[in-house]
């Protein structure tokens, strides 16, 4: 059996080693998550989707989510606001959180944009229609990256089908962020290197011989 010390420094070099291959590998996040936050401005509930009906949800915060695998998209040259975007149906999966209640979008459409000076999400489909864009100086590189939070510029808006036909929803964005849903790998090495030293800690400390009373 290895003295302690050696045996820290094995499990160091060996998480080190693994941090480094983890390094090499691409940075491409399988399943990503783009969320806004903020408040809503105008709308009254008058079918209750997010609660009792009739409510007035002014002022309420809300939760977006756009949750999608890059690798089910494809970059399409028609375009939409001055660019190309990324989406093909079923692209994402899109809620929309007021009040701890979600709202569904069965999407008919959804895209990703990434370009100069912006980030942008849209999706529209049964429920309605679902759009933000952040105006950044520093966008992602593409559309695998993540991004934010971001708490500058952002433009919204939210139309939604109800039995009075499609509303309109004032919603005020404050912030926006794109994230990986799973760790990414060069997290999963910090993970394996915090486990293999405290491992090596817990050991030597077992190993230290107790003073007689």
């Amino acid at each position: 059996m290895p003295p302690p010390s050696k045996l820290r420094t094995a499990v160091v070099a060996g998480a080190l080693a693994a941090a480094a291959s983890f390094s090499a590998w691409p940075s491409f996040a399988a399943t990503l998550i783009a969320t806004y936050t903020g408040s809503v401005t105008s709308f009254t509930d008058h079918d209750g989707l997010f609660g009792a009906p009739g409510e007035v949800l002014d002022g309420q915060a809300f939760v977006a989510k756009y949750v999608y695998d890059p690798a089910d998209g494809a970059i399409s040259e028609f375009k939409m606001d001055g660019g190309p975007y990324w989406g093909l149906p079923p692209l994402m999966t899109v809620t929309l959180t007021i009040n701890n209640v979600s709202l569904n979008f069965s999407e008919y459409e959804s895209r990703v944009e990434v370009g100069a000076g912006r980030v942008a999400h849209y999706v529209s489909g049964a429920a309605g229609w679902m759009g933000f864009v952040a105006f950044t100086p520093t966008p992602p590189p593409d559309y695998f990256s993540g991004f934010g939070p971001f708490y500058g510029q952002i433009n919204s808006q939210a139309v939604l089908w109800t039995t009075e036909g499609f509303v309109g929803m004032g919603l005020s964005a404050e912030s926006a962020r794109i994230a990986s849903a799973v760790p990414e790998t060069a997290t999963w090495a910090l993970l394996i290197l915090g486990v293999g030293l405290t491992g090596a800690a817990l050991r030597r400390r077992s190993m230290i011989p107790v003073a007689a009373g």
